[in-house]
């Protein structure tokens, strides 16, 4: 397993550090990545076990992301052209369609398509999946929530309208979830 956090990514955009560091991999002599993000909470082992099975078949494997995007690709040295995965619409709500079609237009037919699941690309996002029914108690919630958070402040508040908790998050980016105060 490889992290490539943004410091050890090259690129200025998200589109070109992903490629990148998969570049990087594929060259190293990997024949297949499975590659995630940091803000998809309801990932499971079991989803990546599935990817891993797939790709053992050379079957692409996408995770499409409630947006439009993706929250895991899954991908064979042979299905992966560093140009054309860099030009695909990163961050577009269309990602997601547009990679079925860009590894069927390479000849690699099948795409495994996994069931979709949430990412956190905003603080509306974190909300609505911190505050639906889980097997995560609160402890735990709380404990991501101050991952985000820079500083001793309190990263829950009461919300003087209601007796929910709501979270001082104003905005998150692709790549590595941050705060802006």
């Amino acid at each position: 397993m490889f992290h490539f956090d943004e410091g050890m990514q090259d690129g200025n955009s998200f589109g070109e550090r992903l490629s990148g560091a998969m570049q990087v991999l594929f060259e190293r002599g990997y024949e297949n990545l499975v590659v995630i993000g940091n803000d998809s909470p309801d990932l499971t082992t079991s989803s990546i076990r599935e990817a891993v099975t797939s790709l053992e078949h050379k079957e692409a494997v996408l995770g499409p992301a409630d947006d439009g995007g993706v929250y895991l690709i899954g991908l064979h040295k042979d299905q992966f052209e560093y140009g054309e995965f860099l030009e695909l619409p990163w961050r577009k709500e269309s990602l997601f369609k547009q990679m079925i079609l860009w590894i069927q237009s390479r000849g690699f037919g099948k795409v495994k398509v996994l069931n979709p699941k949430m990412d956190l690309d905003t603080a509306k996002d974190f909300r609505n999946w911190s505050g639906k029914s889980m097997p995560v108690d609160g402890k735990v919630r709380r404990l991501i929530a101050g991952l985000f958070h820079p500083g001793p402040v309190a990263c829950f508040q009461k919300n003087s309208n209601s007796s929910e908790d709501f979270y001082p998050f104003t905005r998150f980016n692709k790549g590595s979830p941050s705060l802006s105060f």
